[in-house]
């Protein structure tokens, strides 16, 4: 029982995992791995730390480069790739590091790992603007995918708002004490062939020019509920889905179910934290009540947050002044 009672107190699943059938066929693989350039002339070699470049002059008994690379934790799932051209090897870690070498073997840059969350082609199919994990904007051009601009989260302008309406409300000034989980860009499309729509984890939303990322509306951001959806612009107008949660206040949750117990602020999102103490018991009661059954163990029972979601597609168009006027 004691035995089985550890297991239970310390027993967590992992929430995110690759399909069983991907990772046991990579990792049947053999750690070692070789790559032929598109010539035919060169062969790389992929060791445990070390990989080697050989030449097809001597039917590759010969070693023209070698890059030496770190212990990879996951060996098998590493790759490399020649150039175009066979003149460079780019070597890709398991962790997603990625460095590249020239023919000789001497390490010439290293890609540190910052893949793209979302990415969206401009009107006319010149340019792609991409999000990255990082927070960072890049755009390139098509198809020669070159860089044309980057701006990592802290460059861009206006990343650190927030929104006024937090401040107002109980509820969502929370939102402030973790306001940096909030500055992330979320979505990206065009607004015009040289301007693209940004979206962000606050709900800020801004056109900004793909040279300056100025804002074109103005000085300030216009504001929805947190991490909106975008479309790109259609006849002068784009539209922006987002979803407004609220909890239902307790007084009226109290009055539907008065025979629950009142977990007090179970229905807040936890602004303190328990302390480890704390913690600890809560872990040896439940795993008590799970070997034992009995209800002096039980914990109690916890009241379910009841919440609303209102989903809102909004908008938004470009307009003159003498249009406003008409309207009104």
């Amino acid at each position: 029982p004691a035995l089985l009672l550890l297991r239970y107190i310390w027993y967590s699943p992992a929430k995110f995992s690759l399909p069983s059938g991907l990772v046991r066929l990579v990792n049947k693989q053999i750690n070692w791995h070789l790559v032929l350039a598109s010539n035919g002339k060169l062969l790389a070699v992929v060791q445990d730390q070390r990989v080697e470049i050989r030449s097809a002059k001597d039917d590759f008994g010969s070693t023209v480069g070698t890059c030496q690379v770190p212990k990879d934790p996951n060996p098998q799932w590493r790759r490399v790739a020649w150039s175009h051209d066979c003149t460079l090897l780019a070597y890709a870690e398991s962790t997603g590091t990625v460095r590249v070498f020239d023919l000789m073997g001497s390490e010439l840059l290293v890609i540190s790992p910052d893949g793209i969350f979302k990415m969206n082609l401009s009107p006319d199919g010149s340019l792609l603007a991409a999000i990255h994990f990082s927070g960072k904007l890049t755009i390139w051009s098509i198809p020669s995918l070159r860089q044309q601009g980057e701006w990592d989260q802290t460059d861009q302008p206006g990343y650190d708002e927030v929104n006024p309406d937090w401040r107002l409300s109980s509820e969502k000034r929370k939102k402030i004490k973790d306001k940096e989980s909030y500055y992330p860009l979320i979505d990206v499309n065009w607004w015009a062939d040289n301007s693209v729509i940004l979206a962000r984890c606050s709900g800020a939303l801004t056109v900004s020019s793909v040279k300056t990322l100025r804002n074109l509306l103005g000085k300030s951001c216009e504001w929805f509920e947190s991490s909106p959806q975008v479309t790109s612009a259609h006849d002068g107008g784009f539209l922006s889905l987002e979803c407004e949660i609220k909890l239902v206040p307790k007084r009226l949750r109290l009055e539907s179910r008065p025979g629950d117990e009142d977990e007090g602020e179970d229905d807040s999102d936890s602004d303190d934290e328990n302390s480890a103490k704390d913690r600890y018991f809560s872990y040896v009661k439940q795993g008590l009540y799970f070997v034992t059954e009995m209800e002096r163990f039980a914990p109690p029972r916890k009241r379910p947050r009841t919440i609303t979601k209102n989903f809102r597609l909004v908008s938004l168009r470009s307009t003159t002044p003498e249009e406003l006027y008409q309207r009104k």
